[in-house]
């Protein structure tokens, strides 16, 4: 079983540790307002919703929120690494998409199932 939370929560440690070194992207599971406004005030940098972003404001964002459906696959684009979730319960997320940019890929501990990621993993 999925623990809700939980792949937020070490998002949130790795943010806290390794800083503004990093842009972020998160896609949360959760999308109902209020776990977004808890999601967003335990990030200590500064935080941008996608729906609110403009090539204005989104630079100065640490922390970009994906806060709608239908987005991830090709904010991969973008990104130098991914962390997929579903790891820590029944399995995994699809890591293809992210794959399919070239990228590391990580995942949790629960991903035997899934033979693409035992494919690629190295």
């Amino acid at each position: 079983m999925e623990v809700p939370g939980i792949k937020e929560d070490m998002m949130v440690e790795f943010i806290k540790h390794y800083g503004s070194r990093f842009k972020y992207v998160i896609a949360p599971h959760e999308m109902r307002p209020s776990a977004l406004d808890k999601l967003e005030s335990s990030i200590e940098f500064k935080v941008m919703r996608y729906s609110h972003a403009n090539l204005q404001n989104v630079e100065t964002a640490h922390v970009l929120i994906i806060d709608n459906i239908g987005l991830l696959s090709s904010l991969y684009a973008y990104a130098d690494i991914a962390y997929i979730g579903g790891g820590f319960g029944k399995g995994i997320h699809n890591i293809l998409e992210a794959a399919t940019f070239g990228m590391p890929i990580f995942i949790g501990p629960n991903n035997q199932k899934f033979q693409e990621a035992v494919d690629l993993k190295i």
